[in-house]
């Protein structure tokens, strides 16, 4: 069973995850995990918390010559910034600098944390509550990503929407990663860069901040992985609760979703054709997830991402302390980190199809997990269930 865990605080000395179930022989490519966390780390409108951090993976077990050993793997991102931090994120000596904060951000974790842990120091909260623990993350779906691409699957996030800026246009998916590693908005809508910009422009001005849509893709995602037995079993279900643990992130649909809520269900449901033997279909409404299980169509998944609750045109609150009107604490923050979180979006869906996958096909090693695999696909070719995507190319 994979698992993961992780551990660390945004101005502490280092973020840590650690993964038990990878099937030992994955080889690992470290220079791909570290491309990734500099995309985590780019995009226009970021903060500058991102000219401190540089940050690269630090393997501290689990991997030896390039391959996983089959025991757990630990993976470190070191925070360059704690050097700064010292007198306050110290484990040991007591913070001596008497700037506890009192006033909480809305839209935060801050006032809710402070509650329920019984704080009146809201940096217990602001610490690990906040969006610098997604680099993790990204170190952990990067790696996984790798796994996935074993068994011919791969995870895409980009950009879709920035603010109000409605994009009505479908997408050439064997272009999709040229498109958008070109863009300075990881997007495939590039005539729409310069509205971005100037959207993200204006709110800087303003001291505010935006959100958007991220649009996640995987392909190559076999049929059968989850289940309809038991509610977490259901790879909807995990991928929406992977998608709602970012941060930002308030809501998530699945195929078209809002739009089939309106319809009449002959208009909503992906019929079923037969096609060269096996079973096709012409359209992917349900965005390849039918019943919790996948269903052989990509999984299309959109992301729906709030402005940062951190403004530097500060929000109305209280102090704490003295229960009087205050200001919102002002912390470095992105305009918009939308970019970004396509990044984290992808690897947060990149870790759920893995966990899911290994259920499916466990293994000690990679080759049995392999051999396991080639047996389903063979049944699946064989048996006509083989459900091959015929619109791939134009989502």
């Amino acid at each position: 069973m994979l698992n993961i865990v992780d551990a660390g605080e945004s101005h502490g000395p280092a973020l840590t995850a650690i993964i038990t179930g990878l099937p030992y022989g994955l080889k690992v490519d470290i220079d791909e995990i570290n491309e990734d966390l500099s995309e985590r780390q780019k995009g226009y409108g970021r903060g500058a918390r991102q000219t401190i951090e540089a940050d690269e993976v630090i393997i501290q077990s689990g991997i030896r010559g390039g391959l996983t050993m089959g025991s757990p793997v630990t993976l470190q991102i070191k925070n360059r910034d704690f050097d700064n931090w010292k007198s306050t994120m110290d484990s040991a000596q007591k913070n001596t600098d008497n700037n506890n904060l009192l006033v909480p951000r809305p839209g935060h974790a801050d006032l809710a944390g402070a509650t329920k842990f019984h704080q009146d120091d809201l940096r217990n909260i602001i610490e690990r509550s906040s969006a610098r623990k997604t680099a993790i993350k990204v170190a952990v779906g990067s790696l996984l990503k790798q796994f996935l691409a074993v068994f011919g699957m791969e995870v895409t996030g980009f950009l879709e929407r920035v603010h109000n800026i409605e994009v009505n246009e479908k997408i050439n998916f064997t272009t999709l990663k040229s498109d958008i590693s070109a863009s300075l908005f990881r997007t495939p809508y590039r005539q729409y860069e310069q509205a971005f910009k100037k959207s993200i422009d204006e709110a800087k001005k303003n001291g505010d901040t935006i959100g958007g849509v991220i649009r996640v893709i995987a392909t190559g995602v076999l049929p059968g992985i989850g289940s309809f037995t038991d509610d977490d079993l259901r790879l909807d279900s995990a991928i929406a609760h992977a998608v709602i643990s970012i941060g930002a992130v308030k809501g998530i649909e699945i195929g078209n979703a809002i739009e089939n809520s309106g319809l009449f269900g002959s208009q909503v449901h992906d019929e079923i054709f037969s096609e060269n033997g096996g079973i096709a279909r012409r359209t992917n409404r349900a965005g390849g997830i039918e019943g919790g299980m996948s269903n052989g169509e990509p999984i299309d998944i959109r992301c729906f991402m709030k402005p940062i609750p951190t403004l530097m045109k500060s929000l109305n609150s209280i102090n704490l302390k003295t229960g009087k009107p205050d200001k919102a604490i002002r912390e470095r923050s992105d305009t918009s980190a939308v970019r970004a979180a396509s990044i984290v979006a992808q690897s947060v869906v990149a870790i759920v199809l893995s966990r899911f996958f290994l259920m499916k096909f466990a293994g000690d090693t990679m080759s049995e997990v392999i051999d396991s695999h080639n047996r389903y696909l063979e049944y699946l070719n064989t048996s006509g269930r083989y459900i091959a995507s015929s619109f791939e190319a134009d989502l």
